[in-house]
């Protein structure tokens, strides 16, 4: 059985965190006053039968946020999925691992706040040339340290114009 790979995509990205306002006195600002540079690279391999595995892998280097002088610590997510292609559907497992590498850097923290989660779960996608791709999936997360542990469903329509 001949298996097809698609090309390994190298992604790198400088998010800019000045997006939006922002204010230090605010509990949520919609920005969030640092830079983070994002160096990805994704890659997924499919047999002729319809068989998926697609990865993607990310680090997160964050500058100092000047308002508050405080930093980020480096952070890597690794996103993935199996999936079986039936039709214009495709269905299968998903999830993400994240961790943080390095401690926060801020005047007066004593712990580095390094956090990490697991999250797996179902996964369903929907893709017929002419109209909008559509992907669904229902994430548990486990395992995590020092941030919230809970549940991630999230639905993506797409429309290219």
């Amino acid at each position: 059985m001949e298996s097809v790979a698609e090309p390994v995509h190298q992604h790198p990205v400088a998010n800019p965190g000045t997006h939006g306002d922002y204010d230090k006195n605010r509990l949520v600002s919609p920005g969030l006053n640092h830079w983070t540079f994002s160096p990805i690279v994704n890659a997924t391999y499919i047999t002729d039968s319809g068989f998926e595995v697609s990865s993607s892998f990310e680090v997160d280097v964050n500058t100092r946020n000047p308002a508050t002088d405080y930093k980020n610590g480096v952070e890597y997510r690794h996103e993935f999925a199996v999936g079986q292609h039936v039709g214009p559907w495709t269905l299968g497992l998903g999830g993400y691992y994240y961790r943080q590498f390095s401690d926060d850097d801020a005047p007066g923290l004593q712990s580095g706040n390094r956090a990490r989660v697991l999250a797996v779960g179902p996964a369903v996608s929907y893709f017929k040339p002419g109209l909008p791709p559509i992907w669904l999936h229902a994430y548990k997360e486990t395992d995590a340290r020092n941030r919230a542990e809970g549940y991630t469903v999230a639905l993506r329509i797409s429309q290219s114009f």
